[in-house]
Protein backbone atom coordinates (compact mmCIF):
# COMPACT_ATOMS: atom_id res chain seq x y z
CA UNK A 1 0.00 0.00 0.00
CA UNK A 2 1.19 3.72 -1.10
CA UNK A 3 2.09 6.29 1.50
CA UNK A 4 -0.13 9.34 1.37
CA UNK A 5 1.44 12.49 0.79
CA UNK A 6 -0.79 14.84 2.69
CA UNK A 7 1.60 17.83 1.41
CA UNK A 8 -1.35 19.29 -0.79
CA UNK A 9 -3.75 19.42 2.07
CA UNK A 10 -3.55 22.44 3.35
CA UNK A 11 -3.51 24.49 0.52
CA UNK A 12 -7.00 22.89 -0.18
CA UNK A 13 -8.22 23.46 3.22
CA UNK A 14 -7.46 26.87 3.29
CA UNK A 15 -9.06 27.74 0.15
CA UNK A 16 -11.91 25.96 1.10
CA UNK A 17 -12.59 28.37 3.86
CA UNK A 18 -11.75 31.44 1.89
CA UNK A 19 -14.62 30.31 -0.31
CA UNK A 20 -16.84 29.48 3.07
CA UNK A 21 -16.47 32.86 4.00
CA UNK A 22 -17.25 34.56 0.54
CA UNK A 23 -20.24 33.01 0.61
CA UNK A 24 -21.81 33.50 3.74
CA UNK A 25 -20.88 37.01 3.85
CA UNK A 26 -23.64 39.10 1.98
CA UNK A 27 -22.71 40.98 -0.77
CA UNK A 28 -24.42 44.02 -2.65
CA UNK A 29 -27.18 42.07 -4.16
CA UNK A 30 -27.97 40.98 -0.58
CA UNK A 31 -27.81 44.53 0.71
CA UNK A 32 -30.10 45.56 -2.62
CA UNK A 33 -32.80 42.74 -2.06
CA UNK A 34 -33.19 43.85 1.52
CA UNK A 35 -33.71 47.71 1.00
CA UNK A 36 -36.26 46.97 -1.54
CA UNK A 37 -38.10 44.75 0.38
CA UNK A 38 -37.82 46.97 3.52
CA UNK A 39 -39.11 50.08 1.72
CA UNK A 40 -41.21 48.74 -1.06
CA UNK A 41 -43.05 45.28 -0.39
CA UNK A 42 -41.40 41.91 0.08
CA UNK A 43 -42.55 41.28 -3.38
CA UNK A 44 -40.12 43.55 -4.69
CA UNK A 45 -37.49 41.84 -2.20
CA UNK A 46 -38.72 38.25 -3.93
CA UNK A 47 -38.19 39.72 -7.63
CA UNK A 48 -34.79 41.01 -6.84
CA UNK A 49 -33.96 37.88 -5.86
CA UNK A 50 -35.15 36.12 -8.28
CA UNK A 51 -33.29 38.13 -11.19
CA UNK A 52 -30.30 37.92 -9.01
CA UNK A 53 -30.44 33.82 -9.41
CA UNK A 54 -31.31 34.12 -12.62
CA UNK A 55 -28.19 36.34 -13.51
CA UNK A 56 -26.28 33.81 -11.32
CA UNK A 57 -27.63 30.93 -13.26
CA UNK A 58 -26.72 32.43 -16.48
Amino acid sequence: MESFDFAYVTPLVSLALLWAVAVITPGPNFFNAAQLAASCSRRHGVVVSAGVATGTVI
